[in-house]
C-alpha cells in the first residue's frame, strides 16, 4: 500500500472538523482506524527528565571517552550498552556508570566491526549491527563472539535488529537518499543466521523530495514518520499495523528570507558539483522538518522529537540553555511527545538542551548529552512526575 500524505492529512482534518469541544486530552479514532490526538494527553501530571547518572570526560581514561555514542539497550542487571560509531567501540557500563568491559574490536573478522550500532539485547545475547560491512555480529554479554550474519543490502544509516517473529529473526535495514541510488526500506528475515529470499521492501512513498523517514527501536514492527506533518505509521511483516499522530501541532513554515537563503545555497552547491546527477538544483520545500527523530522504546511506547518554538518549549518545562553557535542543533528547542503502544498520545516533556534520548524502559530513559564545549557524555534520566 502506498502512503498518501494528502489522504492522511485530509482524513485527520475531517475527523476534527466533525468533533465538538469535548475533553481536550482525549484521543479521537477515525473510521479507517487512524488515531488522531489533540490536547494535553493522558498523563495525569507533566513529566520531566531528571538526570540520575552521567559519565564521560574530555580526555584521560579512554574507557570514558566518547565520540558519537548510541546508548542502549539495557542488559540484565541494568548493564548499559554504549555503541560508538566514531570511536568504533561497544562498551558495557554498570548502573552507576562504571566501566564493565569492551565487546569486540575493529576489523572485518568474527567478533569485529567497522561502524557498530547496537540493535537489540535478547536475554544474554547482544546483536551489533555493523553498517560499514554490512552485517550483524552476535555476542554474549561477557564479550564472547557467537555468530555473524552477513546482510544482502547495504545500509547508509544505522540498522536495527528486531525481535524474533514466527520463528525468524528480522533485521530492519534502510538507507538515506544517495545520489544515483534509490532508497530502499524494508525487512530482511533470517533463519539460522541466513537471510531469506522473501525480504520485504517498502515503497519510497513520495519521490525525490521525500519527508518520510524510518524510526528506530521496535521489535517485530517498523516505525515510519512524516518529518514535516505529524503522521506516524507502524508496519509489521504483513503491512500497516496502525497510523497515528497529532492534529494540533502546526507545520513549521519557512519565511521568505529563509527560503531565499536556502535556494541560494542550493544553487551554489549544484554549481560546485562535478557529478552529473547532483548538478541539478533540488527543490526547497516551504515547510521545514517538524519531527527530527522518532523511535519505539522497550515498552512499545513511541517517542517523537518535535522541533518547537520558545513558548512551546517553556510550556513543556524547558529551562535555560547554554549559549551555542548559531545553527548548532544543540540550540534547537526539542520536546518529546510520547504515545502508548496503541498510538494514543500520553503527554509531552522537554528534551534537555544538547541531549538526545535514545531509549526508555519503565520510568528510566537513557541517551547522551553534548555540552557547549562539545564533550559528549552518557546520561541516564528518571522520568519523573
Amino acid at each position: 500500500m502506498r502512503l498518501s500524505r494528502a489522504g492522511i492529512i485530509i482524513g485527520i482534518i475531517g475527523i476534527l472538523g466533525g468533533c465538538g469541544s469535548g475533553d481536550e486530552s482525549s484521543s479521537l479514532s477515525a473510521r479507517n482506524g487512524d488515531i488522531v490526538s489533540t490536547g494535553a494527553g493522558r498523563w495525569d501530571r507533566p513529566r520531566t527528565l531528571q538526570e540520575e547518572v552521567r559519565f564521560g570526560m574530555p580526555d584521560g581514561d579512554e574507557r570514558y571517552l566518547f565520540g558519537r555514542p548510541h546508548v542502549g539497550p539495557v542488559l540484565p542487571g541494568d548493564t548499559l550498552v554504549v555503541a560508538d560509531t566514531r570511536m568504533r567501540t561497544v562498551r558495557l557500563y554498570d548502573s552507576g556508570g562504571a566501566f564493565v568491559r569492551q565487546i569486540g574490536r575493529i576489523g572485518d573478522g568474527p567478533g569485529e566491526f567497522r561502524s557498530p550500532g547496537v540493535g537489540l539485547a535478547r536475554g544474554d545475547t547482544l546483536y551489533v549491527f555493523d553498517g560499514a560491512s554490512p552485517r550483524v555480529a552476535l555476542f554474549t554479554s561477557d564479550g564472547r563472539a557467537i555468530g555473524l550474519w552477513r546482510t544482502p543490502i547495504r545500509a547508509w544509516n544505522a540498522g536495527v535488529v528486531l525481535e524474533a517473529a514466527e520463528g525468524f529473526w528480522i533485521a530492519q535495514m534502510f538507507g538515506e537518499p544517495v545520489i544515483g541510488e534509490t532508497r530502499r526500506v524494508g525487512y530482511i528475515r533470517y533463519h539460522g543466521g541466513a537471510p531469506q529470499a522473501d525480504t520485504l521492501h517498502l515503497p519510497n512513498p513520495s519521490g525525490d523530495d521525500d519527508p518520510w523517514r524510518v524510526g528506530g527501536g521496535g521489535r517485530s514492527e517498523l516505525l515510519m514518520y512524516n518529518s514535516r506533518a505529524y503522521v506516524l505509521e507502524v508496519r509489521g511483516q504483513h503491512g500497516l499495523v496502525r497510523r497515528f499522530g497529532r492534529a494540533d501541532v502546526p507545520p513549521r513554515r519557512r519565511t521568505a528570507e529563509q527560503l531565499a537563503t536556502l535556494r541560494d545555497s542550493e544553487r551554489r552547491r549544484a554549481a560546485r558539483s562535478t557529478e552529473a546527477a547532483s548538478t541539478r538544483e533540488r527543490p526547497i520545500p516551504e515547510v521545514a522538518d517538524l519531527i527530527r527523530r522518532a523511535w519505539i522504546d522497550a515498552d512499545r511506547r513511541t517517542w517523537v522529537e518535535v522541533l518547537v518554538d520558545d513558548d512551546a518549549w517553556r510550556l513543556a518545562g524547558g529551562g535555560a540553555c547554554t549559549a551555542t553557535p548559531p545553527g548548532d542543533e544543540r540550540s534547537d528547542r526539542v520536546v518529546l511527545d510520547v504515545f502508548d503502544a496503541s498510538g494514543v498520545f500520553l503527554g509531552r516533556t522537554a528534551q534537555p538542551c544538547g541531549a538526545e534520548v535514545h531509549g526508555a524502559q519503565g520510568e528510566r530513559a537513557w541517551g547522551f548529552h553534548r555540552s557547549a564545549d562539545d564533550v559528549p557524555v552518557v546520561v541516564r534520566w528518571r522520568i519523573a512526575h
